[in-house]
C-alpha cells in the first residue's frame, strides 16, 4: 500500500495562481478524488503589488493616430490593468495591438478627493490581452517600461494613498 504525492496548480476566478500538495486519492472512473488540505497557497508572481483604482480612473493612449480611453481597473509601479468601455454585444472597442506591442506615451488619470492626478508613461508594452468572460469585455495588461523620475514618484504617492484608503475601509 503506497501513497502518491501530487502537486496541483490552478488559476482561481480572481485570476490569481494557487497551489497545493496532496497525497493519496481515489480514482473512480475517469475522475481523481483528492482530499483538499486545510490551506491552499496563493502564489504571488509580481514584483510590485497592484491596487484597485477609484471609479472614473482611465488610461488614454493614441494608436495609429486614433485616441483611445480605457477604464483603469488597477495599477502598480510596474504596470496597469484596464478594459475596453463597450461590451462585446454592443460592439467591442479593440485596440489595434497584439501582445508585446509597444506603446509610446500613455496617460493615467486617477481621481482623488482634491483633484485628478495625471501620470505620463513614456514607453510601455501590451503584456497580455484577456477576454473577460464575466464582464464580456477585452482587458489589457500593460507593462510600464520607461517612466520619468518625477512621474514615478507621483505614481508611487498615488499608489500609497490608495493603499491607505483601502486599509482604512477594511478597518471599518
Amino acid at each position: 500500500n503506497w501513497r502518491i504525492a501530487m502537486a496541483f496548480d490552478f488559476m482561481g476566478r480572481d485570476r490569481l495562481n494557487y497551489s497545493f500538495k496532496a497525497a493519496g486519492g481515489i480514482i473512480i472512473g475517469d475522475k481523481l478524488w483528492v482530499k483538499l488540505p486545510r490551506e491552499i497557497e496563493r502564489v504571488q508572481q509580481r514584483n510590485n503589488f497592484r491596487i484597485e483604482t477609484p471609479k472614473r480612473s482611465f488610461l488614454e493612449l493614441t494608436l495609429a493616430k486614433k485616441r483611445y480611453s480605457l477604464i483603469l481597473e488597477n495599477i502598480s509601479l510596474g504596470g496597469a490593468y484596464c478594459r475596453a468601455r463597450r461590451s462585446l454585444k454592443s460592439g467591442l472597442i479593440r485596440l489595434p495591438v497584439e501582445k508585446d506591442s509597444g506603446i509610446e506615451e500613455l496617460r493615467l488619470v486617477i481621481p482623488t478627493a482634491e483633484k485628478s492626478v495625471e501620470i505620463y508613461v513614456q514607453h510601455s508594452r501590451i503584456a497580455r490581452i484577456v477576454k473577460d468572460p464575466d464582464k464580456r469585455l477585452l482587458a489589457y495588461g500593460i507593462e510600464f517600461i520607461e517612466v520619468g523620475r518625477e512621474e514615478k514618484a507621483r505614481l508611487t504617492r498615488i499608489i500609497y494613498d490608495l493603499q491607505r484608503q483601502f486599509l482604512k475601509r477594511r478597518l471599518k
